[in-house]
Order: structure tokens, then sequence, then C-alpha cells
């Protein structure tokens, strides 16, 4: 996650239980007070009950509101989508609002994303085609991909690749599902072939979220695209 998301959420957490705090301790002065008024028929406790009461409640309707405009500026912001670039600067794909970077465990990747709520992740590594035989085709690549993939997951299970188009460039699609670390892992896993480079665009969830993760995958791919020089995308920070 980065670090101006969690600097705002903790903020808003500090905010949150300093108000509930402050609320709390004008109800126990309000509730006082008019114990007190009551017993000892004092004015001077009738105005304390009185204007804790009225600061009581105008500090609950200002925490509502509040509360309910940033609830609804972040909902606004989550449904709205992003564009990811990757940190080579070679393409950008567009992911779900409520997508951020992570620092996930994969060093090799150019871009680390996903929601870790809702265990949605996915990385983009790039290689460059120079690297691999003249003539190497994304099939090959992908076979290869797969094959690597296959080694880190328990018991995996392979569909057969699927040859897609994505934004002109050359590339197939397959489903992985297994276990790492003793954790079921449903992966789509999608190979490229760009102009200069290869790339693998993997994405993962649990099982029991795939049917949500999934199709949140497959839009996010559809957007992938490598960036000429000439391109300066909006990026996502």
């Amino acid at each position: 996650m980065n670090e101006a998301s969690t600097a705002f959420d903790f903020r808003m957490i500090i905010e949150i239980i300093s108000g509930v705090l402050l609320s709390m301790a004008l109800l126990i002065l309000f509730i006082v007070s008019l114990i007190r008024s009551i017993v000892k028929r004092s004015k001077g406790w009738v105005m304390t009950a009185v204007f804790s009461g009225l600061i009581g409640l105008s500090l609950l309707g200002t925490g509502i509101y509040f509360a309910a405009s940033r609830v609804a500026d972040e909902f606004k912001k989550s449904s709205q989508p992003k564009i990811f670039q990757t940190s080579d600067g070679v393409a950008t794909l567009v992911g779900q609002g409520s997508w951020k970077k992570l620092n996930l465990d994969s060093p090799a990747a150019s871009l680390k994303i996903g929601n870790l709520i809702a265990e949605e992740y996915l990385v983009v590594i790039t290689e460059p085609r120079i690297d691999f035989e003249k003539g190497f085709t994304c099939k090959q690549f992908a076979d290869l991909a797969v094959e690597t993939s296959s080694k880190v997951i328990k018991s995996p299970k392979v569909a057969g690749l699927a040859p897609i188009t994505i934004n002109g460039l050359s590339a197939y699609q397959t489903r992985i599902t297994g276990s790492v670390g003793g954790v079921s892992v449903d992966y789509l896993n999608t190979y490229v072939q760009g102009k200069k480079h290869f790339h693998q665009i993997l994405a993962w969830t649990l099982p029991s979220k795939r049917r949500v993760a999934f199709p949140k995958f497959k839009n996010a791919v559809a957007t992938f695209h490598e960036v000429s020089k000439n391109t300066s995308p909006d990026l996502a920070r």
C-alpha cells in the first residue's frame, strides 16, 4: 500500500477516535450536570447541562455529516478506474479504483497492485525479447512462463492456453489453480508479446473470491498497452 494512502487512513482513524471520545466526554458531562441540576436545583448545573447538551448534539451532527461525506468521497474514488504504469515505464493498464500499489513479494515485477481487503492482486513482469532466441514466439514464452509458475505452486492445475489479442498485441491466457504456502490460490495469467518485450500479467485471488475478482482482472488485462515515447498517461500514485 502506498504511504500517502496509509497516512490518510491513519489520520481518518485518529479523527474518528478523537470525535468519539469528545462526544462521550460531553455526554457524561451532560448526564452528570442534568442529575446535579435536578438534585441541587442549581441554575449553574442547569446551564452546564444545557450547554453540554447543545454542544454534544452539534458535534454529533457535524460528525455524522463529515463521516457521511468521507464515506461518499471514498466510494466515489473507489468507483473510478485508475491508470497504473510499470516502474520501467514500458506499459500501463487501467485497474479498479479500489486498487493501490502494494509491496508484494515479487522482486522481478515492475508493477504490483491490488486490494488487500478484497484479496485481489496483480503484477506485471516484463522481459526484453532480445534476451530470447531470434524468432521466439509468444506461445513459446507462455509455455515457458507457465512451466516456471507451476514449479512454485503445489499441485498445480493448468487450463489450456487460449490465444487472445490485447490492443493489437498477441497474447495467451490461462487459469492456474493450486496452493502456495498452504493457501489455495486461483490465478488468471496472461502472456503478451510486445514490440521489444514479453510481458507476464499475473493476477490471483482466493477461490472463494474468484467470481468477483476474475472479471476485474480481465477488464484490467484488456486495457494493457505498451507506452510510446510520446505518451504521458495520468498515472495513479
